[in-house]
C-alpha cells in the first residue's frame, strides 16, 4: 500500500509521540509514584495527556531540525 508522501512525516510523527510519551510516561511514573494498585489507571490517564501534548512539536519539529542539521553539516 503507497501513502502519499505528504501524509509520511504526520504519520510519523504521530507514532513517534505515542511511543515516545508511553516509555517517558511509564518512567515518570515509576519514579515519582511506584507501582501501586491504580498503577494502569494513572498511566493510561498521564499517557494520554501526555501523547496530546507530544503531538505538535513531534510534527512541527523535524523539518526544523533537518534545515538547521542542513546548514550544520553542509
Amino acid at each position: 500500500m503507497k501513502s502519499n508522501k505528504i501524509f509520511k512525516p504526520i504519520l510519523f510523527g504521530t507514532l513517534m509521540a505515542i511511543g515516545m510519551s508511553f516509555f517517558m510516561s511509564l518512567a515518570m511514573i515509576i519514579k515519582n509514584v511506584g507501582i501501586t494498585a491504580d498503577f494502569f489507571k494513572i498511566l493510561i490517564s498521564e499517557w494520554a495527556f501526555a501523547t496530546i501534548i507530544s503531538l505538535i512539536p513531534s510534527i512541527l519539529l523535524p523539518p526544523v531540525i533537518e534545515k538547521i542539521i542542513g546548514k550544520i553539516i553542509g
